[in-house]
This record gives structure tokens, sequence and C-alpha cells, in this order.
């Protein structure tokens, strides 16, 4: 229905808009926005309504930085062979943004168990980011490292330990993640 002059357009409950811009959807509420997208502000959160201004506060909040994304780190530390095969080191760089751009109180949800969610997702990323700088070294290319192929037989214990370690962080990064996000789109997008 057209508009008067001067007249604002009827928002959706459902579907927030960005200050002039188009809504956003699912993924941009979880993911945060696609470049050149706006930050969404839900035009009926006061802090009078504490139950909609806490979901617009912790939507701003996922709006500022991009988690690590599922078809990014997620998706190649859920998939790759750490066992003395080589990776490209940036694959892991979604990890790193992540490490360094959610440890702050800006970040923290207000939601206590998506909080909980978060701070324990950025723990196990810290402690598999510390794992590879000290477990694995660069190769002979350039962004190319490994876990040293010649411990399988040198030092069996310590190559296995290393491997089933990065392994097993990885599977629980994965896991913390895809909870995260599982909680995210119920608590957040309703």
């Amino acid at each position: 229905m057209p508009t008067a002059p001067g007249e604002s357009e009827p928002r959706s409950r459902h579907r927030p808009r960005a200050i002039d811009g188009p809504p956003i959807g699912l993924a941009a509420a979880i993911h945060g926005p696609s470049p050149g997208q706006r930050i969404p502000i839900l035009p009926h959160a006061r802090k009078s309504d504490n139950r909609h201004y806490r979901r617009s506060a912790d939507a701003r909040a996922r709006h500022e930085q991009r988690p690590a994304r599922a078809k990014g780190s997620i998706s190649f530390i859920e998939t790759n062979n750490f066992a003395g095969f080589s990776f490209d080191s940036r694959r892991l760089d979604d990890l790193r943004d992540y490490s360094y751009h959610w440890n702050n109180a800006e970040m923290e949800f207000l939601d206590r168990d998506l909080d909980h969610l978060r701070a324990k997702l950025l723990g196990l990323i810290d402690e598999f980011i510390g794992d590879i700088a000290l477990n694995t070294f660069p190769m002979n290319r350039e962004h190319l490292a490994t876990v040293p192929p010649e411990w399988e037989i040198d030092d069996p214990d310590r190559f296995f330990r290393v491997v089933n370690h990065l392994h097993e962080t990885a599977a629980q990064i994965v896991d913390t993640h895809q909870a995260l996000v599982r909680m995210a789109r119920n608590r957040l997008c309703d």
C-alpha cells in the first residue's frame, strides 16, 4: 500500500529493516551484514520493553562481527586431516578473527546461555590456534603448514598426541559453533 508523502512505511514486526536499506534475512541476522548492508535497528526496541530491547541489543552485537563462518574455517577444520598433511594456514583466518574480535565486552550476549556458548567457543578456538602455533611448522611453499610428518617415525607419541588433540578440539569447535548458531536463531530471530 503506498504511503503519503512524509509518512513512514509500516515495518514488519518479523522482518526488521536496516535504516534506509532492504529487509535483512536470517543469514544476515546470524552471520552479520553483507558488505555495504547497514546494521538493523528494531523500531520497537526500547529499554522500557526489556524483552525486545535485549533482543535488539543482542542482534546488533551479532552484526558487529561475523562469527567463524560455516563455509570457511569451521568447514575446513571439520574435514581436514592434520596428521602430517600440509594445509593452507589462511584457511584458519576466520578462527583467528573470531578470537581477536569476540574477546571483549562489546561482543558479550545479554542472554547468559548464548554468552556461555560464545565464551566456550572462544576458549576452544584459542586452544586450537595455540596448538597450531606450537605444533605446526611452515612448509617450503607460502602459507602452507603441517604437523611434521617425520614425528610419526621419530616421536610417534608426540605426533599422535598432537594430531588427536587437534582433531578432538576441531570437533568440539564445530559442535559448539553449531549449538551457538541454533540457539541464536531460536532466541534472536523469533
